[in-house]
């Protein structure tokens, strides 16, 4: 609605602009292009209810964003300490470290510093939100801002301000409308971008495998496909692995992935970057196999399901006279057996840290029952444990 006929329905301008960035749509886009900017995936349908249901209760945006850069998922694209905190420069503020500033972040998660707390600390960076700020002004109001507009924007990001009360701020200025009077062209072109949800959240940067689809169009599939696997094979077993915890089974996915990289690589159509085009085919193909080992396990599920959900088991995890390390993988590797939705509601409690009521909010279920989903859920684990250490 652009503010003339805004004017003529009774609703101000600022008020008709300001729709966007509270709308369902809006939430939907950002979730959907968060996704696929950070996961390296499409957004899954419970996922994009969950984030859109928050985000419409007035969850900020970097809160997303940090809940999805700490998730186990994000984790596994990055399982070493050192590669977390490059992806943090890369994903965030699309440049790369710098050896100073990457020492300090590195003390700090050597000093127990949550991955959480760092991952704020690059939100709430000068730097990060100079950036957002700066695209807002190129995107809602055609020009770079003058130097003397930055601070006051910029300080209120960093001080925890919401990136769609950025939005808001601009769309309700009187440039902003005033801009939608003379140009409703680009007013247009504004709205039609804040109600898709793709406003910047994220800094956009050139695919870093350019050279690869440099090779494509040269006619040298099969080595752009060398390339792919050097730079990116790794990456794909590992998520492939975290994901169905059978390092066998990963190997296959792995090489499926590839197999089907050489055949549609001359008809990659460049709507994501080639890894996150990579990770999504693995993705499909985890989830496939996912499928069917669930399906050959079905007839064990009746006998393993307990049925009362009041307490957690209180026996103590068989961890007094086993290796940290190989518990805590043994852990990750349980977690992944448990079934949808025992699982997301295991990670959302003592992954993301969420209280049962928070869990409440983003599900719409009552606090009660995720409760006893997770007390049932911890008893599954801890039998899954031990039958892994009684082996």
């Amino acid at each position: 609605m652009d503010p003339r006929t805004a004017r003529r329905s009774g609703r101000s301008p600022s008020r008709s602009a300001a729709i966007g960035p509270l709308s369902d749509e809006y939430c939907r886009g950002q979730v959907a292009a968060l996704h696929r900017a950070l996961l390296d995936r499409d957004v899954d349908p419970a996922g994009l209810e969950a984030w859109t249901t928050a985000l419409t209760a007035g969850l900020a945006l970097q809160d997303v964003i940090a809940g999805m850069c700490d998730s186990f998922e994000y984790k596994t694209l990055y399982p070493a300490t050192a590669a977390f905190i490059e992806s943090m420069y890369q994903r965030l503020l699309s440049r790369a470290s710098d050896p100073d500033s990457k020492a300090i972040w590195l003390t700090a998660l050597d000093q127990r510093t949550s991955t959480l707390a760092v991952i704020r600390g690059f939100l709430s960076s000068a730097e990060y939100c100079a950036q957002r700020v700066t695209e807002l002004h190129q995107r809602l109001l055609g020009r770079d801002p003058d130097r003397a507009e930055l601070p006051e924007r910029v300080v209120a990001l960093m001080q925890g301000a919401p990136l769609q009360d950025a939005v808001l701020g601009f769309v309700s200025s009187a440039e902003y409308i005033a801009r939608a009077e003379t140009r409703p062209d680009a007013a247009r072109s504004a709205r039609r971008t804040i109600a898709r949800g793709t406003m910047p959240i994220l800094p956009r940067a050139e695919d870093p495998d350019d050279d690869v689809l440099e090779l494509v169009r040269g006619g040298d599939i099969r080595g752009a496909l060398e390339r792919l696997m050097q730079r990116h094979g790794t990456s794909v077993y590992r998520y492939c692995r975290a994901a169905l915890a059978d390092p066998a089974l990963a190997d296959d996915i792995q090489q499926q992935v590839f197999i089907e990289a050489f055949r549609d690589l001359p008809r990659f159509a460049g709507r994501s970057t080639v890894r996150t085009w990579l990770l999504g085919i693995a993705r499909h193909r985890v989830l496939d196999a996912a499928k069917r080992r669930r399906r050959s396990r079905s007839h064990l599920d009746d006998a393993c399901a307990p049925t009362a959900a009041e307490h957690a088991d209180p026996r103590a995890l068989p961890g007094e006279w086993i290796d940290e390390t190989r518990l805590l993988s043994v852990l990750v590797e349980c977690v992944y057996e448990l079934e949808e939705p025992a699982r997301t509601s295991v990670l959302l409690r003592f992954q993301q840290g969420l209280s049962y009521d928070e869990m409440a909010q983003i599900s719409g279920e009552n606090p009660g029952t995720l409760q006893a989903r997770v007390s049932r859920a911890l008893r599954r684990l801890r039998d899954l444990i031990e039958a892994r250490f009684e082996r």
